[in-house]
């Protein structure tokens, strides 16, 4: 599942119809509509029971939803931090990451991060969950996914 799919997927989780959905994410009902029935049909699982007023989360869509809710929030964060900066020039972001998180979700959308600003340069950390925390509390990581 890639960056696109979890976004489509949190979006129209959070706000609970897909017509919303699509309208914040800036393309079409049936694009969405689409994007959930693939991500169904490629883990085998219902995400969403859908009703004439909107949609609601499976257990397994609950799971999923908790699982990258925190990472697609911080990787907002890091977006609106560069658009604000771009300006500024060269910006480092110093990211913390456990091995699983990193390979699983961070070089991805890192990636994407990157073509839209190739101002913004990231050092990454790949340490256990506590030495992480650790580093952040301490200032030298401007954050940790862990």
């Amino acid at each position: 599942m890639n960056y696109t799919y979890l976004n489509v997927f949190y979006t129209v989780a959070k706000l609970q119809n897909i017509s919303k959905a699509a309208a914040e994410l800036g393309v079409t009902q049936p694009a969405v509509s689409r994007i959930i029935a693939n991500i169904e049909r490629e883990h085998n699982t219902k995400l969403f029971l859908r009703s004439k007023t909107g949609v609601t989360l499976t257990r397994e869509g609950i799971q999923l939803f908790e699982m990258i809710k925190n990472p697609l929030i911080e990787l907002e964060k890091i977006s609106d931090n560069i658009a604000s900066k771009r300006e500024l020039g060269d910006v480092v972001i110093h990211i913390g990451a456990t091995s699983t998180a990193l390979y699983c979700y961070l070089f991805k959308s890192l990636e994407n991060i990157k073509k839209e600003f190739p101002n913004v340069n990231f050092r990454i950390y790949s340490n256990s969950s506590a030495n992480l925390l650790n580093m952040v509390s301490k200032g030298i990581l401007d954050f940790a996914f862990i």
